[in-house]
């Protein structure tokens, strides 16, 4: 079969508008490799940050754990002192009241002219008895 000019032309034509879409589709291709690229690189990022941000929950929850433990002991702490100065609180009413009862105890008013006398025999000597 002979390949006229006409034909010759109408290939040629053909040949260049494919190689015009090879072309197009070639940086089309590149474009598409280059955003792959950049966004395979934007993944990797938020991978890092998701793990940074893992990583620091961790270091938050010991921490609040920490906290927890410490606030625990400052309960337990603090429920001991109150116990401490409650009975530090009875016992002083107990010896207020005992100190009440000898204050107006009959030997107490009885003895008292005795040690206003043992008291002004001390300052008499300077302070000693």
């Amino acid at each position: 079969m002979a390949v006229t000019p006409e034909d010759d032309g109408g290939r040629e034509r053909r040949l260049a508008a494919l190689k015009e879409e090879i072309a197009a589709r070639t940086g089309e291709l590149e474009a598409s490799e280059t955003k792959r690229r950049e966004l395979e690189a934007e993944l990797a990022e938020a991978q890092a940050g998701r793990l940074r941000a893992e990583s620091e929950l961790r270091v938050a929850r010991a921490a609040r754990l920490r906290l927890e433990a410490d606030i625990a002991e400052a309960r337990a702490e603090a429920e001991r002192l109150g116990a401490a100065l409650a009975e530090a609180e009875a016992a002083r009413g107990e010896l207020t009241a005992r100190i009440a009862e000898v204050l107006a105890s009959t030997s107490w008013r009885l003895t008292a002219p005795l040690r206003q006398g043992v008291e002004r025999l001390r300052r008499g000597r300077g302070g000693r008895a």
